[in-house]
């Protein structure tokens, strides 16, 4: 008899460390998949920003070539030299043919930066010279700027002087690409399989994200995220709920050439995607 509870006891013993065992081992199994999720989506949020990143630095390079390239053409500077709004369109259209340019904006001013022609509206006649590309250029220099243009949030913008045979500038000429384009943050998406923002300040304007077929556009940054990126003006990830899903993301504040935030760009993937 003795026995019997002897060994009932050792079975209950047994049994009682095997589920301890278990208890523990699933805890650190899931202590480990959770290590290696977060691990994977840090790496995936990490390639996703440069990603973009990458994109912008792109149309930053091209956007400069263009606006250098369009103020050597010849058509051009002559239609500039004579302040010819129509003459200036017709030698923008053969121009951007010829040089086989995928700008999606044209504004040139004369050389105090009065607007002569805009190829995205039909406005002229105002002031572009507070504008930082413009008033780089009318000093001689250029850089590709991030800044709003007519009709445009936030582009990508580079303005190039166009100068008369003597050398005087008569003129500049910017062009550039849209950063608050669905087209923009819908390309980066088929490239990289993330969701993508963009930020304005706080406002968001424009995203990829959709729930019930419409688009989660004009939501605030807010929180510690906003703490970060635009006071701090440093990277930020967490993860948070967006739209009912768990995601973990990334914000990243972009400067301009004085170290002010212009956009801040988002990057994220719910974390169910890889579970």
């Amino acid at each position: 008899m003795k026995a019997k509870k002897i060994g009932a006891k050792i079975i209950f013993a047994s049994l009682g460390c095997i589920l301890v065992s278990a208890v523990i081992s699933l805890v650190v199994m899931n202590a480990g998949s959770s290590s290696m999720v977060n691990e994977i989506m840090q790496d995936d949020t990490e390639t996703s920003m440069n990603a973009l990143k990458s994109e912008v630095a792109g149309l930053k390079t091209n956007s400069l070539k263009f606006a250098k390239n369009f103020s050597n053409d010849e058509s051009i500077k002559k239609a500039v030299e004579t302040k010819d709004r129509l003459a200036i369109l017709n030698a923008i259209y053969y121009a951007k043919s010829d040089l086989m340019s995928d700008t999606e904006f044209i504004t040139v001013t004369d050389e105090k930066g009065t607007v002569l022609v805009r190829t995205n509206s039909d406005k002229y006649g105002d002031s572009a010279a507070g504008k930082e590309s413009v008033k780089q250029a009318l000093k001689g220099t250029s850089a590709p700027q991030i800044e709003a243009e007519d009709g445009i949030k936030l582009a990508v913008v580079s303005a190039f002087p166009v100068k008369n045979e003597s050398g005087k500038i008569t003129g500049v000429i910017s062009t550039g690409y849209k950063l608050d384009s669905t087209d923009f943050a819908d390309n980066l998406k088929a490239m990289t399989g993330m969701q993508y923002s963009v930020f304005l300040n706080n406002r968001q304007i424009v995203t990829t994200i959709v729930k019930d077929n419409r688009r989660l556009s004009g939501s605030t940054l807010g929180g510690a995220a906003a703490e970060a990126v635009l006071k701090g003006k440093k990277a930020y990830s967490s993860e948070e709920w967006i739209a009912n899903d768990c995601y973990y993301t990334m914000y990243e504040p972009i400067l301009d050439s004085k170290g002010m935030n212009c956009p801040s760009f988002f990057t994220g993937k719910p974390i169910n995607a890889i579970l």
